[in-house]
C-alpha cells in the first residue's frame, strides 16, 4: 500500500472518543491470545495502562509489550460516520511476534487457527 494505511471506527459515545478524535499518533495493537485479561481490562478500564507493560513507541504513543503485532502510526484522516467516526492511520512502523492473536467474535474470546 502506499502509504500504508490503517482503519478504526471508535464510536463518538465512547468517554474516550475525545482522546482518539484530537490524537497526532497512536498505535493498533493486535493482541496476543495470551493477553485476555489486558483486553478485559480495557475495556472496563480507561486508565488500564497503569497496569500493562508497555513502553513509548517511536512516535510517543504507548506501545504494549508482549502484542501479536502493532502498527504505530500518524493521524491520516479522520471522517464522519454517523455514531462512529473513521480514523485512518498513516503507518510509520509496524512490529509482529511469533505468537498467535485474541480473537472475539460472537461474545467470547477465542483463537485463530491457521488452514495448512
Amino acid at each position: 500500500l502506499d502509504p500504508p494505511l490503517v482503519l478504526w471506527c471508535p464510536a463518538k459515545a465512547s468517554r474516550r472518543y475525545p482522546l482518539f478524535a484530537e490524537a497526532n499518533t497512536f498505535v493498533v495493537h493486535i493482541i496476543a491470545h495470551d493477553q485476555r485479561d489486558l483486553c478485559a481490562a480495557f475495556t472496563r478500564d480507561a486508565q488500564a495502562f497503569e497496569a500493562a507493560d508497555w513502553s513509548a513507541a517511536a512516535n510517543g504513543a504507548p506501545l504494549i509489550a508482549g502484542a501479536a503485532a502493532s502498527f504505530e502510526c500518524d493521524t491520516h484522516a479522520i471522517h464522519d460516520a454517523g455514531d462512529h467516526a473513521l480514523i485512518l492511520g498513516r503507518v510509520t512502523r509496524a512490529h509482529h511476534a511469533e505468537t498467535d492473536p485474541l480473537v472475539f467474535h460472537g461474545g467470547r474470546y477465542g483463537a485463530f487457527h491457521g488452514v495448512d
